[in-house]
């Protein structure tokens, strides 16, 4: 398997094919000499839109062995006195948009940025983020709730649902809260089995039609009082409640209520096609314990099938099943690890079975070559295959995080690994993939400069990495962690945290990146007055905004968080695009010669007035009517880059790509012409004037004809 480094705009990812792992022979301790880092950039300024005159700053945080050499472009070409990790705009003006980018380097090597494209827009208001209400739920009687998740009603208002510990009965039951549009409480529902069972809620979900399903554990005594009984049984069990929080259905698995066993430990709930509900569980008496699988289809909730999973052995050590994935197109997917008596992990596996839960196929990290994995999550692409998520442990305290790509067979197409060399302990924590089929990885890592830090990237489905960044943490020594993601119908993505904060303990935090990578914005909820607020889930909805779910301690009582964040879109021009027209110039070019090269431009609330060509990132030309070219030629072979600055009708400049031309001269005493002579009418007396443009070397001898 060979092993190779990309160096991503922020992190480091470290890749591996399928041929054969690179080895490095150890040196004598005598002849060992101290290793030297490549460079590397931990973090790094996104694009970004700016206003006219305002001041504005780009960076870099690099990391690597001293010294570090710094150097910054614009539009490819080196500024001057630009050797720091930094570059300041007093006033941004017209003249300043453009692409940027660092290279840092030091004795190893050096590696690039990613593109920092600045274009000017005057009318810039930044997206807002606004917390409509916040819903904490209490009891007259005292209580602790732990939420689960909350929901979108599509009324304006929310559904939640949680655990409700009562301190009155000592009991435990669902909790179904609904607010409306303001905020206030409508309704209450603790669903239960029995008068006599004790509840505890681990899962929730949206069907189709809006209803939500809330699954979890539930405990009730074979006989007698359930606090004294010492043969209490427990089962799954789920209900599913209407957008009014009304029960509509419940269910609870047949296969466990027999008291055949005395446990169930819920290991995972995942919805399929048509509303249909996968679960996976295990459950346990004395030393046995069996795992299953059932499938439960609405409406009703009724079970479909239920299959025991024989643990069979291997090498004496049984596998251990710990999550499930469903595929759209027909599969259920499960994963196992297995360990030795130690407990140290050996390897991982995972199942395809077909939605009526037959066997199809199966594949083990062993039987692909590679080590012991932990499986941490299953997502599915549009086109058939699964990407599956691992952490990967190389020592107790050193983790990394393996991503697999598998087609509808099995086969492994690619596998990622994300390490930052300054890092340990990297870690997955939430995980979607978005409209377009690429996942978005949320985790942490553990980095000696600055601690616990949230990283946040993407991977396509040819498992090439568009951007990862890390957030600085919210101040030293903080416990950050992303606990959920919710993408938007741009591909936007919007994490919600746990952040140190600054008058309380702990704060919940929702922060937007774009499809590009770049922070749109982090607002915080924290009330001074409570020790911590934990986040616990987000959902996001096109007209609704978003709502958040969380708990907060208040005295000796845990309460349920539900918050209703808005989202105020921004209001600015629409800046105008250009893309050049390629074709003519997608070869290399024979010169000496001069050529005509044309802009495709767009402005959606407005219109283009001028193109500023630059060559070699200086004034070439301008053209004020549309459709906007320039004209060059070329009388010495070389390739020179041509870029264009788009001006529109309310003060907005933005930039073009890049546009390479080569030419090649045989030779430069060849003349050409400059200028188009297309037919024209002669009417009246008017006097014209004919000029071909000519470009020659002296001596020039012309010859006209007619």
């Amino acid at each position: 398997m060979i092993l190779f480094f990309l160096v991503l705009p922020q992190i480091l990812m470290l890749a591996a094919t399928e041929a054969s792992w690179q080895t490095r022979q150890a040196l004598p301790m005598e002849e060992q000499v101290e290793e030297l880092e490549p460079p590397f950039l931990l973090t790094q300024t996104g694009s970004a839109s700016i206003p006219i005159n305002a001041s504005f700053e780009l960076f870099v945080e690099a990391s690597g062995s001293e010294p570090l050499h710094y150097q910054w472009f614009f539009n490819e070409v080196p500024i001057e006195d630009a050797q720091t990790t930094k570059l300041f705009f007093e006033t941004f003006q017209a003249e300043q948009v453009g692409h940027y980018h660092i290279t840092v380097s030091n004795a190893a090597g050096i590696t690039q940025s990613a593109p920092m494209t600045l274009s000017l827009n005057p009318s810039l208001t930044p997206e807002q983020i606004l917390i409509d209400w916040d819903a904490k739920y209490e009891s007259d009687e005292g209580s602790n709730v732990f939420p689960v998740k909350a929901f979108h009603d599509g009324l304006g208002g929310s559904l939640s649902a949680g655990t409700f510990y009562s301190k009155e009965d000592q009991k435990s039951r669902f909790l179904i809260a609904t607010h409306d549009a303001g905020g206030t409480l409508k309704k209450a529902s603790f669903p239960s089995y029995s008068d006599l069972s004790r509840e505890q809620a681990l899962a929730a979900m949206t069907l189709s039609n809006g209803w939500i399903v809330v699954g979890g554990r539930s405990r009730l005594p074979l006989d007698g009082d359930p606090a004294v009984d010492p043969k209490p049984i427990e089962f799954p069990f789920l209900v599913a409640v209407n957008t009014q929080g009304e029960e509509k259905w419940r269910h609870a698995s047949p296969a466990l209520r027999d008291g055949a066993f005395d446990t169930f430990q819920w290991l995972d709930l995942r919805q399929g096609p048509g509303d249909s509900l996968f679960l996976l569980g295990q459950a346990t008496r004395g030393d046995e314990d069996r795992f299953f699988m059932e499938r439960m289809d609405v409406p009703g909730g009724q079970s479909s099938w239920f299959r025991w999973l024989d643990s069979e052995q291997s090498e004496n050590s049984p596998w251990t099943p710990n999550g499930l994935g469903v595929h759209s197109q027909g599969r259920l997917y499960l994963s196992s690890t297995r360990a030795d008596d130690a407990g140290v992990l050996l390897e991982s596996k995972i199942t395809a079975f077909d939605l009526s839960g037959d066997f199809l196929w199966e594949t083990s990290s062993t039987a692909l070559g590679l080590g012991p994995l932990q499986p941490i999550d299953m997502l599915q692409t549009a086109n058939g295959a699964t990407y599956v998520v691992h952490e990967r442990w190389n020592t107790p305290e050193d983790a990394d995080i393996e991503i697999w790509l598998l087609n509808a067979s099995g086969t492994l197409l690619w596998r990622q690994i994300i390490a930052l060399p300054d890092g340990t302990a990297e870690r997955p924590s939430a995980m979607k993939v978005n409209h377009q089929g690429d996942l978005i990885l949320a985790g942490t890592t553990e980095t000696a400069l600055q601690g616990r830090q949230i990283l946040l990237g993407t991977l396509q489905q040819d498992g090439t990495s568009s951007w990862f960044v890390l957030l600085p943490p919210s101040m030293a020594g903080a416990e950050d962690k992303v606990t959920d993601l919710a993408i938007d119908d741009q591909d936007s993505i919007i994490l919600v945290a746990n952040r140190a904060g600054v008058a309380s303990g702990g704060d919940i935090a929702t922060i937007k990146f774009n499809r590009e990578g770049s922070l749109v914005w982090e607002a915080r909820f924290s009330e001074p007055e409570l020790s911590d607020q934990i986040a616990s889930g987000v959902e996001w909805a096109q007209d609704d905004g978003l709502i958040l779910s969380g708990f907060t301690q208040v005295g000796d009582e845990t309460r349920m968080i539900t918050l209703k964040q808005s989202i105020k879109k921004s209001q600015a021009n629409e800046l105008p695009q250009a893309s050049w027209v390629r074709e003519p110039f997608a070869g290399t070019l024979a010169g000496p010669g001069s050529w005509v090269a044309e802009l495709i431009t767009s402005d959606k609330d407005g219109s283009v007035t001028r193109v500023d060509f630059l060559q070699d990132n200086q004034f070439h030309s301008s053209d004020s009517e549309p459709p906007f070219s320039m004209t060059f030629e070329a009388r010495v072979s070389g390739t020179t880059t041509y870029y264009a600055r788009i001006f529109d009708d309310q003060g907005g400049v933005n930039i073009s790509g890049a546009l390479h031309v080569t030419v090649k001269v045989t030779d430069e005493n060849i003349p050409f012409f400059t200028k188009p002579m297309d037919p024209f009418i002669l009417s009246g007396q008017d006097p014209i004037t004919l000029d071909p443009g000519v470009s020659a070397l002296p001596p020039l001898r012309l010859q006209w004809f007619l």
